[in-house]
């Protein structure tokens, strides 16, 4: 990861939330085959990076429940149909009352990561953040 990637995510982070009020940082998961074939998660790496920066806990949160195709060419309904009901909650104990900062490497049309805030809300996370690295 970038250190100066990671210095740019963390300015934008103090321009547009109230960093000191996150309690925790989590991140989009890959499918287990996913991050078999890539070897890494870019977006656990940004997070990796950012919860440094902000000295907060980086929780593994989320898990991709099923394997999904590909989101470049889909029509924004057919993003958020392919993630749908595709992630789930690891450690839902952790979540009670959490301002959680939720981060990515990309967002186009928002389909994955209100996907996954939804399923942290609904675990108790008190409010979501997101965070990317690019606005596609």
């Amino acid at each position: 990861m970038s250190p100066d990637l990671g210095q740019l995510m963390e300015a934008c982070l103090r321009t547009h939330f109230r960093a000191p009020d996150i309690d925790c940082v989590t991140y989009v998961p890959l499918h287990k085959s996913k991050e078999r074939q890539r070897t890494y998660n870019q977006s656990f790496l940004l997070a990796e990076e950012i919860a440094g920066r902000l000295n907060r806990k980086l929780s593994d949160y989320l898990e991709r429940t099923q394997a999904t195709v590909s989101q470049t060419h889909l029509t924004s309904a057919a993003r958020a149909d392919n993630v749908r009901n595709k992630f789930a909650i690891k450690r839902r104990y952790a979540l009670e009352g959490q301002r959680v900062l939720l981060v990515d490497d990309v967002m186009t049309t928002g389909a994955t990561v209100n996907e996954c805030a939804r399923i942290l809300k609904q675990s108790g996370a008190r409010e979501v953040l997101v965070l990317t690295a690019a606005r596609g």
